[in-house]
């Protein structure tokens, strides 16, 4: 990789997307991404940014298991999915998280176990069809949010409020213990390719600019 890939401007957030399956082709017969293969892809990553070795990095986790560098400003979120990974880069508090397409076996009946009664009602108010979408959307979002508050999804999920609403803007609407949030957070569906679903979430009151990056890969940059 060069130098321009590792240079993070002010008010940016990098994205880079790993495919297990094209990285470490032989490592299993799923494809999915294993743990070696995907703190490898952090590691060399991040080692970048900072111009240090990758085994070289104090990586520790919080009491939520959120991960992060230890005595270095720079920012990061990782979510995986099947053979897919994401790695976000900010110097901004940031959190990102993807989902592979799937069939769900009763979205409603998920939401009303994990989401807030107002955002169950929303997905209710989806045409079938699109409920399983929906619900990924609506989840991506609320998980990419709390990963980049460095707090865990268990009695957190369903105190968030997002519209779920993939063809209209993202709406954060606040949370009981900090109804201010949506002050200070933007969060942003993103075209990550593969038909994921995915969604990053930053600590800013502009629209950060947003680089999408194909691991080992010259990518395009997306203003978000």
């Amino acid at each position: 990789m060069n130098d321009r890939r590792r240079e993070l401007g002010s008010g940016e957030v990098h994205v880079w997307v790993m495919d297990a399956a094209e990285r470490r082709p032989d490592a299993s017969a799923s494809g999915n991404a294993d743990h070696a293969t995907i703190w490898g892809f952090v590691r060399e990553t991040l080692a970048g940014y900072i111009g240090k070795a990758p085994d070289s990095l104090c990586i520790v986790k919080n009491e939520w298991g959120k991960p992060a560098l230890r005595d270095e400003v720079l920012e990061f979120s990782l979510s995986h999915s099947d053979r897919f990974t994401a790695l976000a880069v900010s110097h901004m508090r940031v959190g990102v998280d993807i989902e592979v397409p799937r069939q769900l076996s009763d979205a409603l009946a998920l939401a009303r176990r994990f989401f807030s009664a107002e955002d169950a009602k929303e997905l209710e108010r989806v045409p079938d069809v699109q409920r399983d979408y929906a619900f990924l959307v609506s989840w991506t979002r609320k998980e990419a949010v709390l990963k980049g508050l460095g707090i865990g999804i268990s009695g957190h999920l369903n105190q968030l409020g997002i519209t779920c609403a993939a063809d209209q803007p993202v709406s954060l609407l606040g949370t009981p213990w900090n109804p201010e949030i949506a002050k200070h957070w933007r969060i942003v569906d993103l075209d990550l390719g593969h038909e994921l679903h995915a969604a990053l979430a930053v600590e800013t009151t502009a629209m950060p600019r947003i680089v999408i990056r194909q691991e080992a890969t010259a990518a395009d940059d997306r203003p978000g």
